[in-house]
């Protein structure tokens, strides 16, 4: 969405557009207050205080409401539009909305959470069971097939064989 706005906030011009995200008819926002429809007005505070000091933003996130009251995330590009003796006059910039991306990105980010603590729960339920198998007092094995894929040292006593030459031996040949 293209913007003009004045340092105060009053939209000066709003893309058509601005009605694929926010239900707003262009003519609707024309000449009202971006203060109405900024989700926090401190962040709006935020992006001036930036805007006044670079001359510009790049994908500056903020929230907005829609014409529904649903906070929307977006992305503003902007810079400052100044006189011929350096006065800011207005805003000119683009806005996208990122409320999917963001939606996305939260959902990853649980996923990712939710993976770590499944790998963390498996390398501690792996060597829970490591501590049983090596504190066995009688020889055990795990096969696949019958070929046996690991075993306890205490097999590796019983029968004289090292744990490697015993992976790979047919278990049920062994007993």
């Amino acid at each position: 969405v293209y913007f003009e706005t004045t340092l105060d906030g009053t939209i000066l011009e709003v893309s058509p557009s601005v009605r694929n995200f926010s239900h707003y008819q262009r003519e609707e926002l024309i000449g009202t207050s971006m203060v109405e429809i900024y989700g926090l007005f401190k962040e709006r505070e935020k992006y001036l205080e930036q805007v006044l000091a670079k001359g510009m933003v790049q994908n500056f996130e903020i929230q907005l409401k829609d014409k529904n009251g649903t906070l929307r995330n977006c992305s503003i590009t902007s810079v400052l539009v100044r006189d011929s003796q350096g006065t800011p006059l207005k805003l000119i910039g683009s806005l996208r909305d990122i409320t999917e991306g963001k939606r996305v990105e939260e959902a990853l980010r649980v996923q990712i959470a939710d993976y770590e603590t499944s790998q963390q729960f498996l390398r501690e339920s792996e060597e829970r069971f490591k501590t049983l198998h090596d504190a066995a007092f009688g020889g055990v094995f795990i096969h696949d097939q019958g070929l046996i894929v690991e075993c306890n040292h205490v097999l590796s006593d019983i029968t004289g064989f090292s744990n490697e030459e015993l992976v790979g031996m047919n278990g049920f040949a062994l007993i």
